[in-house]
């Protein structure tokens, strides 16, 4: 009795890997920042009171360049399963901005890279040569983090003094969305191309973020930062034993400082295009 089991689950497994067809394929794509949403704020400062403003700056990081290495494999013609390793390589944003009537400047940007997991499963019309399809999967951010960069310049009597302050922002462990349709087109039984239009859907709450260098007119002044100036992290709530100056007199100099999390867009809408490898 068990060698006939045994005999069955090796033929049932068999026949299982024989009615699938592995595949495996490379694509580059970039995405566009949509939906956007507010990054932060633009504004002008008028000493003589008449020209000054303020209006918000919307978009996403999500714009980049992405390369895709998607392994996977048909359950039968038109199922499939498949893991996307995303390689999400990010433009710079503008995420505040403020100028003056008397060139002061006060400029805020940031980029991230991300390295994502993107399990999806995929419906196919089935073909020989011309077919289309559709994903439908999670975008899972595995590694990865936000630079910013803050240029301040201050005019003086000798000339502007430019302050930079550059940071690093890590994220909490994040879910996201991301589908697709696109056609493909196969060349013989082994390779093919597919053109894809993906949408994300990607909002991070950050973890902490640390100032990696902070220069004053080219002299490097970080030295002179507490822990609680270079270091913060980012919570939920802020109360009276929070370590922040507005909600805690007490706060301590030596800890990092403790800020709101408010949770990052990175979403976007894109092309690609790839060679698909059928084994």
């Amino acid at each position: 009795m068990k060698k006939i089991v045994l005999l069955a689950a090796v033929l049932f497994i068999g026949f299982g890997v024989r009615a699938q067809k592995f595949s495996g394929g490379v694509s580059v794509g970039y995405g566009f920042g949509i939906p956007s949403s507010n990054l932060g704020t633009e504004s002008y400062v008028d000493l003589s009171g008449n020209g000054s403003y303020q209006k918000p700056i919307y978009g996403t990081l999500g714009n980049g360049l992405n390369f895709t290495w998607n392994p996977g494999y048909m359950i039968n013609k038109h199922l499939g399963v498949e893991l996307g390793v995303n390689y999400f390589l990010g433009s710079k944003i503008v995420i505040s901005e403020t100028s003056s009537s008397v060139n002061a400047t006060d400029k805020t940007t940031a980029r991230s890279n991300q390295l994502q997991l993107i399990p999806s499963l995929v419906i196919s019309t089935g073909g020989d040569k011309l077919y289309a399809y559709a994903k439908a999967g999670l975008a899972i951010p595995v590694f990865g983090n936000t630079k910013g960069l803050r240029e301040i310049s201050v005019p003086s009597p000798l000339g502007s003094i430019a302050t930079e302050i550059e940071t690093t922002t890590k994220g909490n462990v994040s879910l996201g969305f991301k589908g697709s349709v696109g056609i493909g087109y196969n060349i013989s039984e082994l390779i093919g191309l597919q053109l894809e239009v993906f949408h994300t859907s990607l909002t991070i709450k950050p973890k902490s973020r640390m100032i990696d260098s902070y220069t004053v007119a080219g002299q490097d002044v970080s030295s002179m930062l507490t822990v609680y100036d270079k270091e913060t992290t980012y919570k939920n709530e802020l109360n009276s034993t929070s370590n922040n100056s507005s909600t805690n007199p007490d706060y301590s100099t030596g800890v990092a400082k403790e800020e709101l999390a408010t949770k990052t867009n990175f979403s976007q809408f894109g092309v690609s295009l790839g060679v698909k490898f059928n084994f």
